[in-house]
């Protein structure tokens, strides 16, 4: 059975997620602490197989290039975040955030429902609303749901790409959804789950 690390990395407070099992770890939005991120999975004796990004937001993605780097491993995001990407040096300069270097993406994300990475199973969920191109990674009974939405909360909209009815649209039809029980990720703040947010989100009710 898989483990899951939360790391929380940078002045944004972004949550790095890592999930490992028999040794092999996959990396979700490594954000602005590569450090602290390379610690772990070197305290742990883990392998990097794969860096998977829920979107292109500079706390989300400020460690990729430094990963890419070091461990020679595939980037995954949805390529309508490309331009998050392409505005990456000028936001580090803007939040006084290190600029580690732009990634490329490896593997485009973009229409695609599943993806397996070694012995992990990811469903990938489109999640559009906070950007253009967000998305969730579902495995097993857990979501990694970046800033789609938060604990009693949702993702921001008012930066390019965002769209508010578009995000409640996303939350009601692709997370409300699934069972009761599953567990939420987020980019931010606490874990929550399904029924939690149905019942005491106030900002998108059922």
């Amino acid at each position: 059975m898989f483990k899951v690390k939360k790391i929380v990395t940078g002045v944004f407070q972004e949550n790095t997620y890592l999930i490992y099992n028999n040794k092999e770890v996959i990396i979700i939005d490594p954000g602005d602490d590569f450090k602290k991120i390379d610690q772990f999975i070197g305290n742990n004796n883990l392998t990097p197989k794969a860096i998977l990004g829920t979107h292109g937001h500079i706390d989300h993605i400020s460690s990729v290039y430094q990963l890419k780097e070091k461990y020679h491993i595939p980037f995954y995001l949805n390529s309508k975040e490309q331009i998050n990407l392409d505005h990456l040096k000028k936001i580090s300069d803007k939040y006084n955030i290190k600029y580690n270097g732009t990634p490329e993406i490896d593997i485009d994300l973009e229409g695609k429902n599943k993806i397996t990475i070694s012995e992990f199973n990811f469903k990938i969920i489109n999640s559009p609303g906070h950007t253009l191109g967000g998305i969730l990674f579902k495995i097993d009974d857990i979501v990694f749901c970046g800033d789609t939405i938060f604990r009693n909360s949702i993702g921001r909209t008012d930066l390019p790409g965002g769209d508010i009815k578009i995000l409640k649209d996303t939350i009601l039809k692709n997370i409300y959804t699934l069972p009761e029980d599953t567990k939420l990720y987020p980019g931010h703040l606490g874990i929550t789950t399904v029924k939690h947010e149905k019942y005491n989100n106030s900002y998108v009710h059922i």
